[in-house]
């Protein structure tokens, strides 16, 4: 009667020491149901079952998998006949239960794998499954025997139950066909596991996190886009009110009558520079917005370097190649241009004998790239990185970089960050630029 005594108060003691435990660990598991993570976002609960499944083949352990929560998100694998005969009876599975909740808190407390024999005289094992600091839930393993006695928690000193096992055969019988396993092998399996599983977690994870940020960067672009579209929008109306206190054809006009002039007193080189500027000026205001074909972009940087060849005759030179097929090719409107200034004024003029600039447009898989190169004066490094930052944004200076920066920003917020300028310069030797545009309408953000 005493001994009976006895055993009822170590069990009370026992499931007293789980609600203790529980109290503990219900903080770290509200953090858990706070934070960002939940395993059944990160892993597809089919994938897992047929993890844990290869699992159970591999070690011969029985296993499940349950959440921050205790609930069980996996089928229980590899269950043992001696587990499914002792968990038939109510009050077994009660204390298999209270069992479960204690290996899973502590582990949960101490962020370690927890090992222990259950009141039945198996081993169970719980593996946390930690990610960036947040407890996700846990793999739980076990129902073998084990004869080593070190590194292994007794539950069976709160509740004795060899008795009970002893005195039906058919347990006994499945008991003693139950694995026996050594400690070196329950070691191996949760190395095993945190090699596997909280790796697999830890990545998708990472790419979970990558995910976001790349939306919150589109988020961005997008606000950033709709700020230029206001601010476009506020320079057009102006263009606009300009239009209407004068015509800007009148201007037009004016060169016309320049150019008839010239043409009576046979100045052929102002005759030709007065119809070049009336063409670039009239192209400049009728392409305010919208997109316009390539080949018109292209005719109005073969004017600007015309009017630059009359002036400076021999120091400048220029080619231009372009396939037929992307004429028609739309493209932002002034994008090119910007750049040709650029190469003329800073490269190459300020070279002693001039040079060459030369502008190439292709096709590149689904790209159109256009190409400027010229073999003017070129930048050093330091010079490279004030006119052409890492990122557009981070341009601070007011001379001819801040349209280069504009033109970046309009092509990061029209096709996406993959479409940026590309420049490279070399001291003495030239620089290069590349723009891309997306052929295909799909690959369009905005346009």
């Amino acid at each position: 009667m005493e001994l009976e005594r006895l055993q009822e108060k170590r069990k009370n003691d026992f499931f007293s020491l789980v609600q203790v435990i529980e109290k503990n660990g219900k903080e770290i598991c509200k953090k858990s149901k706070d934070s960002s993570y939940y395993l059944k976002e990160l892993m597809d609960i089919e994938k897992l079952e047929q993890l844990q499944e290869q699992f159970s083949k591999a070690t011969g352990f029985a296993f499940t998998v349950v959440d921050f929560k205790g609930d069980e998100i996996t089928k229980r694998i590899g269950c043992s006949e001696f587990c499914k005969g002792w968990r038939a009876e109510k009050e077994n599975r009660k204390v298999c239960n209270f069992c479960d909740t204690y290996g899973r808190l502590e582990s949960i407390i101490n962020q370690k794998p927890n090992i222990y024999r259950c009141p039945a005289g198996l081993i169970e094992v719980t593996v946390p499954l930690i990610i960036k600091e947040q407890y996700l839930g846990a793999v739980l393993f076990g129902q073998v025997r084990c004869t080593e006695e070190d590194g292994i928690v007794n539950i069976g000193r709160f509740i004795q139950c060899e008795d009970k096992r002893k005195s039906n055969s058919m347990l006994m019988e499945n008991y003693e066909q139950t694995s026996i396993v050594s400690y070196k092998k329950i070691l191996s399996t949760i190395y095993l596991i945190q090699l596997t599983l909280c790796r697999m977690l830890e990545k998708e994870a990472d790419r979970k996190a990558l995910e976001e940020e790349n939306k919150r960067f589109m988020a961005e672009m997008i606000a950033k886009k709709i700020r230029a579209e206001m601010e476009k929008a506020v320079v057009i109306a102006e263009l606009k009110r300009f239009k209407e206190q004068m015509n800007p054809y009148l201007i037009v006009d004016a060169l016309k009558t320049i150019e008839n002039a010239a043409l009576t007193e046979r100045a052929e080189k102002t005759k030709e520079m007065a119809f070049l500027f009336s063409e670039m000026f009239k192209y400049t205001i009728e392409n305010t917005e919208g997109l316009i074909d390539l080949i018109e972009d292209i005719k109005q940087i073969e004017r600007y370097l015309q009017i630059q060849k009359i002036r400076f005759i021999d120091k400048l030179n220029y080619s231009i190649e372009m396939q037929g097929e992307l004429e028609k090719q739309k493209i932002p409107p002034f994008i090119i241009l910007p750049f040709i200034e650029n190469a003329v004024e800073h490269g190459i003029l300020v070279k002693k004998y001039g040079g060459t600039v030369r502008i190439r447009v292709y096709m590149e898989n689904t790209d159109a790239v256009i190409e400027i190169e010229d073999n003017g004066v070129g930048m050093a490094e330091k010079q490279m990185k004030e006119i052409f930052p890492s990122h557009p944004e981070d341009y601070e200076k007011d001379f001819i970089g801040i349209s280069i920066q504009n033109i970046r920003k309009r092509l990061i917020y029209s096709f996406g960050f993959q479409y940026d300028v590309q420049m490279t310069s070399k001291k003495n030797a030239g620089t290069i630029v590349t723009i891309r545009i997306p052929c295909d309408k799909k690959d369009r953000l905005f346009f």
